[in-house]
């Protein structure tokens, strides 16, 4: 089998990706996040490597977890793209329409897995939840019962979570993957809707997470457990056939390698220790032929797309897609960039069971790599001047690549922390959960290595408390603990994350800039925070957990985007404008309806350097178009600056050194001095969708050592732009509130990530923007106009201020000095106290986190 390598790598989503489904275009495929959306990905072309995002879905209020595509349905021949998440529904999106069918309450807990085969004739869709039931659905009744969808059959038999299911409709068969540890066999009888177990298949010792029919042979499957085991059966057989140890970690997911040679068979696995595996299966034997590690910690989902690509969502928000064809493959500047990045990812000794027992002098020095190994995916850690650095052998190369550093570690091997012995078991910690009643405690163990949620879930079932508590108790292991190396975001709520969510933005909702009212609704705002005291929230002869105040709010680690657009709406508006204005104006990039197709043009299709002639046109055009209506075009640019190669193209001339005073008057790219005119009080909306193209920006700022033409302008820019925008922060325009607050939010995490980037960006250097930005904060015009903004800007303005002074670099950055600082500053601590004293007036998220921030001033 050819080697694959890296094809590209999509940072496509905000929070971990934990759902893939490929589609019916050669190479195109669904993604979801945590991050509430899913999105549809199509290749610029089948000879490209790159993608262009073609729909985004923002339909779920919690975590979507799970995606298939279907097309079987005749009215829907473009296919519909179905959707599973947390808040427990299931929802139908139209392809062709870019529309939301149906939606509907699936299960009584979040739905964490789908299948469909769309070769099937059955038409029958299968779920699974953490309300421990699989669900059979006849998607023939979806239309014919007008968009509404009951299930034909539940299926209760499993203790715990339904991680899998797997319909294998020409036997009448679905499987059923529990956290149960079992594997369940169920005969489906669509015409007295009821389903008969006729088997339970038992081998794995822990959780089992993926099944996955054998290609090559219907009567054979694979499942995949956080055990780190894959075991293969055969349907009927209550015992495996084989068991193959894959890892020491915990597997997430199994599929077939979508292989063209049809004697073979190979599957994919993806895992908790950032490897993604490629088996073969050749008659009695299975081989590991590939292990490709990534500069992530965590692969929740890795599925290979029918021209034999494989994509991989990771736990960082992006997509990696890895490809045997050489013609796709990313340059060679870009694989040894992702080479770089994976050989400095740093590997926390105390998750790591390997790790831990490191003595940094008795490792071996750098000769060690002279040896070959023995096969692929073996580790080798060698101390090189005093670091542990982590290598992993490449039997495709015949080369030992580091795939990282070993952090924590001590002189003695110490690196980890003392174990808790709690029913026979080792554990991280064992957490006491107090109740009301009587101060009775239970227990809840719990490993770093585990998902929270799904220790969350197993505590739950255990101890027969209500499923409404899932997200306090997930986010309380999150907060008490002291690596949180899992791919989980620190969400601030359940019912609504307060930085992602909410419906699309729409530009000429916009067009009266004082309205309190936005349409469809800007992408980040949205309904109140997650509260505990629910009134669907009582335990079942149990009281409600009493956990553990902690501060869920800060610091922040991700920047902030508007990454959210509708093309359609965007280019008609501005149709309706040219229309409009072209009668009074002489100039032809007002005049020429064709300057607009050429701008749809651009951003129909995936930015190469032979469009920088399109991207000045844009430019000239904002340059030339009337004030009050240029602002779909300013939107515009605030998408297209979302992709590197533009930035690249703006800022190609743009010097990489750092001004040593601040610079007051605007910058000298003359893209931006286009820009930079509309930042004005006589137009808000214009202003607002500047200041989000300067957000948006930060999207190109994760990778700091390739950046440093945007680094510089972004940090030569902000006396600028700060400056002009306290002149601002009095307006009520709640758009314009919140794209303010993101941007100091971003510039927060900035400067935190800057620590030691190179010489220039030393613990002082850093320490003084952080200074900055505090003493800016403080300022009393400021402060006196915050405290009268919304609710959801306010709420991102107390998490820039958590964030400033709350360590979170691996940097030194004196941080007491930074608090020090804070704290003899009064402003912010008397906006925190007012907040308190009117805690009714704003929204809870609002008054709690403004409670911690004031503890932390005090």
């Amino acid at each position: 089998m050819k080697p694959y390598k890296l094809m590209t790598t999509m940072f496509a989503h905000t929070a971990d990706v934990k759902g893939l489904c490929s589609t019916r275009e050669n190479g195109g495929f669904v993604s979801v996040s945590r991050d509430l959306s899913a999105k549809l990905w199509h290749p610029v072309s089948e000879s490209s490597n790159q993608y262009v995002q073609a729909q985004v879905i923002t339909t779920h209020k919690k975590y979507v977890n799970s995606v298939v595509v279907v097309y079987t349905i005749d009215e829907y021949p473009n296919g519909l793209i179905v959707t599973g998440s947390n808040d427990q529904t299931i929802a139908f999106h139209d392809i062709e329409s870019n529309k939301v069918i149906a939606q509907f309450t699936a299960h009584d807990g979040p739905v964490c897995t789908m299948n469909f085969d769309n070769n099937s004739k059955s038409n029958l869709l299968y779920s699974g939840s953490f309300d421990c039931t699989a669900k059979v659905w006849n998607l023939n009744d979806l239309v014919r019962n007008d968009f509404k969808l009951s299930p034909s059959i539940t299926i209760k038999g499993h203790d715990l979570t339904v991680w899998n299911v797997l319909g294998i409709d020409s036997e009448g068969i679905l499987l059923t993957a529990s956290a149960d540890k079992s594997i369940k066999h169920w005969l489906i009888k669509p015409s007295t809707r009821s389903a008969e177990c006729l088997l339970k298949y038992t081998g794995h010792t822990d959780c089992v997470r993926g099944l996955s029919l054998n290609n090559l042979n219907h009567q054979e499957f694979f499942s995949c457990s956080n055990d780190g085991n894959v075991l293969q059966w055969r349907l009927g057989h209550s015992s495996p056939l084989r068991t193959i140890n894959v890892t020491d970690s915990f597997l997430y997911s199994i599929n077939m390698l979508c292989n063209h040679n049809e004697s073979d068979c190979h599957f994919i696995t993806s895992s908790e220790d950032r490897s993604l595996r490629i088996h073969s299966v050749v008659k009695s034997q299975i081989q590991l032929v590939q292990t490709i590690v990534l500069p992530c910690q965590t692969l929740w989902n890795s599925i290979c797309l029918p021209n034999g690509n494989i994509v991989v969502a990771c736990s960082d928000g992006s997509l990696r897609l890895f490809t045997q064809n050489e013609a796709l493959m990313a340059p060679k500047s870009e694989q040894e960039e992702y080479e770089k990045e994976l050989s400095q990812f740093a590997i926390p000794v105390k998750t790591n069971q390997q790790m831990s027992q490191i003595n940094l002098n008795k490792l071996p020095g750098v000769e060690a790599l002279l040896t070959p190994g023995r096969n692929d995916g073996q580790n080798l850690i060698i101390n090189n001047e005093n670091e542990a650095e982590v290598y992993q052998w490449d039997s495709t190369e015949s080369r030992w690549v580091k795939i990282g550093v070993a952090v924590g570690s001590s002189e003695s091997g110490g690196g980890s922390r003392q174990k808790v012995h709690y029913m026979g078991k080792e554990y991280d910690y064992v957490f006491d959960i107090e109740l009301d009643d009587e101060g009775t405690k239970l227990k809840l163990p719990y490993n770093l290595t585990e998902d929270p949620y799904h220790a969350a879930q197993k505590f739950i079932h255990t101890h027969e408390l209500n499923q409404h508590f899932l997200d306090q108790i997930a986010q309380f292991l999150i907060k008490n603990t002291e690596s949180q190396v899992i791919g989980s975001t620190n969400q601030a709520n359940s019912n609504y994350d307060p930085f992602t969510g909410g419906n699309s933005y729409v530009p000429s909702s916009y067009e009266s800039s004082q309205s309190s009212n936005y349409g469809t609704g800007d992408p980040f705002t949205g309904t109140n925070a997650y509260m505990t005291g629910s009134t669907n929230g009582q335990f079942k002869g149990k009281s409600t957990p009493k956990l553990e105040e902690s501060n869920e709010y800060y610091p922040h680690l991700n920047y902030l985007l508007f990454d959210q657009y509708n093309l359609e709406p965007i280019i008609k508006k501005l149709r309706d404008l040219q229309k409009e204005i072209a009668p009074s104006h002489k100039n032809e990039l007002i005049s020429n309806p064709n300057y607009i197709d050429m701008i749809e043009d651009l951003m129909k299709k995936k930015f190469s350097r032979q469009d920088s002639a399109k991207l000045d046109t844009l430019f000239q055009m904002i340059d030339c178009w009337p004030e009050d209506k240029v602002f779909p075009l300013l939107d515009l640019v605030r998408v297209l600056i979302l992709d590197r190669e533009v930035c690249d193209c703006i800022f190609e001339n743009q010097s990489t050194s750092l001004l040593t005073s601040k610079q007051t008057e605007p910058t000298t790219n003359h893209y931006f001095l286009c820009l930079f005119k509309f930042i004005s009080e006589q137009n808000l909306v214009n202003s607002m969708l500047v200041i989000r193209i300067v957000i948006n920006i930060f999207n190109s700022l994760n990778n700091l050592k390739s950046s440093e033409k945007l680094l510089s302008f972004v940090l030569n820019e902000r006396t600028f732009l700060l400056n002009r925008l306290i002149v601002l922060s009095g307006n009520s325009n709640k758009a314009f509130q919140i794209s303010y607050s993101t941007l100091l939010l971003n510039y927060t995490i900035l400067y935190h990530k800057l620590v030691n980037f190179n010489s220039t960006f030393n613990s002082s250097y850093c320490s003084d923007l952080l200074l900055e930005l505090i003493e800016y904060l403080n300022d009393s015009t400021l402060t006196n106009n915050f405290i009268n903004w919304d609710s959801e800007a306010l709420f991102r303005l107390l998490v820039t201020m958590g964030t400033l002074v709350t360590k979170k670099s691996s940097g030194d950055i004196d941080n007491e000095y930074v608090l020090t600082v804070a704290k003899s500053l009064q402003n912010s601590k008397l906006m925190c106290q007012e907040i308190k004293s009117k805690s009714l007036k704003y929204a809870d998220k609002v008054t709690k986190c403004s409670e911690y921030l004031l503890k932390l001033l005090s």
